[in-house]
């Protein structure tokens, strides 16, 4: 599964655009992040590219008590 677009507004005057792709995958029923791949246009410098790879990436179950805090908020 993945989700992609750009920002609608920039988060710097340096940068022109934004563009991102994220990859997820399923695991028992919840999505765990795989990776992220983003591009930007920055002023004065040209094309900037960052990708994150996900490894070892675990879920580890809610403690007992925590779960019942969680539901309250």
């Amino acid at each position: 599964m993945q989700e992609s677009g750009y920002l609608v507004k920039n988060p710097s005057m340096f940068l022109k655009k934004v563009a991102f792709i994220r990859k997820y995958e399923i695991r028992d029923g919840i999505s765990v992040p795989r990776q992220v791949q983003s591009v930007a246009d920055v002023r004065f410098v040209g094309k900037a590219e960052l990708t994150i790879d996900f490894s070892n990436f675990s879920i580890e179950p809610l403690k007992p008590g925590l779960a019942a805090e969680l539901d309250g908020q």
